[in-house]
């Protein structure tokens, strides 16, 4: 098990939308870039790592530790998304496509978020709330990567 930082901007959806996303235990995240290239680090995390997850804008807001699940691990408590709203996982990584992006369009109507660049379809990691984050380091909060291992 590896644990990593990763830092979510409001360049894409605003901290109460990020974190109804967290709450149901998704996280989107592009497998590909524009030039069909990986992610950086994104084939590096496996399940069962953990994630200490931040939101930054004015500011580091620690959103909590996640560990990445296994579609069949996937519970939550609302009723939308299920583990019937997920493919995959992605070959080669830990993401998994939606099925149904519903729950995301609900809590993105202007669009921020966009389908992968390659597969054509969202993506993210599956998660599973374990506590708090850890203190991550104001060089990573700082700096451009968004996924560092800790």
């Amino acid at each position: 098990m590896s644990e990593w930082f990763y830092k979510a901007k409001n360049t894409k959806l605003d901290h109460a939308g990020t974190l109804m996303l967290a709450s149901r235990g998704f996280l989107c995240r592009s497998a590909y870039t524009r030039e069909h290239a990986w992610v950086a680090h994104v084939q590096d995390v496996a399940f069962g790592d953990v994630l200490h997850f931040y939101f930054v804008d004015r500011g580091p807001r620690p959103v909590g530790a996640f560990e990445v699940i296994r579609r069949e691990a996937f519970k939550i408590a609302k009723d939308k998304p299920t583990a019937d709203d997920f493919a995959g996982p992605v070959p080669g990584c830990a993401l998994y496509e939606v099925i149904d992006p519903s729950f995301i369009v609900k809590l993105d109507p202007h669009g921020a978020y966009q389908p992968d660049p390659k597969l054509q379809k969202y993506t993210g990691w599956l998660l599973h709330k374990v506590g708090p984050a850890a203190a991550a380091p104001a060089k990573f909060l700082a700096e451009q990567p968004v996924l560092v291992k800790r």
